[in-house]
């Protein structure tokens, strides 16, 4: 007897401790000296702290690893997405590579630009027609515009509608503008559709509307 605690309250009391630690946290041995009953039991504390210092271990050990897989597979979407931007911003490029290419503005004298249009002319390209063209004349104080509708092989109400929306919206500027490359089966859309004739300065091709341009300029007056 120690301070008027007994061996066995003592045994008893680390018991306690050790199973307090152990469950939070704090894996502490007994000491075993002892062949008795408590001994066994306190064998079996130790071999429990054992396995739940083990499993600890185990669990800590695998959230490493699972931090590991989320952090290298974030990484590997974040890669992902930098690709991803990457070809979309590429991608961009090109659309505007190729819208730029589909409405190109050409300087055929002073004064004098024709913008060639090919393909479908729907809501969202008849706006960028209308601003590549606008800005061309408001830039170069072009005097006349030559839109050139060869490569438009079919024009509906919508269609018509938007080239006379350019064609007057040029004219507030200042701006001529003269319809070439009509195609047959255009020429038959425009008749059936009813469209103002008057209201549009057509030429056969760009020359001859290059001529018209350049006759108008000598005698300073009026293409009409």
């Amino acid at each position: 007897m120690s301070d008027g605690i007994t061996d066995l309250e003592r045994r008893l009391r680390e018991l306690e401790d050790a199973l307090v630690g152990a469950a939070g946290g704090e894996y502490q041995q007994l000491e075993l000296d002892h062949d008795d009953a408590l001994g066994a039991i306190e064998l079996g504390v130790n071999m429990l702290v054992d396995a739940l210092r083990g499993r600890i271990a185990e669990v800590e050990r695998s959230n490493r690893e699972l931090d590991q897989r989320v952090a290298q597979r974030t990484e590997e979407l974040q890669r992902q997405l930098d690709e991803l931007a990457r070809k979309n911003a590429l991608i961009e490029r090109q659309r505007e590579a190729i819208q730029a290419l589909s409405m190109p503005i050409l300087q055929l004298w002073d004064e004098v630009i024709a913008m060639p249009l090919i393909g479908v002319i729907d809501t969202q390209r008849s706006a960028e027609i209308m601003a590549t063209l606008l800005d061309a004349i408001r830039r170069g104080g072009a005097r006349f515009a030559i839109l050139d509708i060869t490569g438009v092989e079919l024009i509906d109400t919508r269609t018509a509608a938007y080239l006379l929306q350019v064609i007057r919206a040029a004219e507030l500027l200042g701006s001529t503008c003269i319809l070439t490359g009509v195609q047959p089966v255009v020429a038959q859309s425009l008749v059936a559709l009813g469209v103002n004739l008057d209201e549009l300065l057509i030429r056969r091709d760009l020359q001859a509307a290059l001529r018209t341009c350049l006759a108008t300029m000598r005698r300073g007056g009026k293409t009409r």
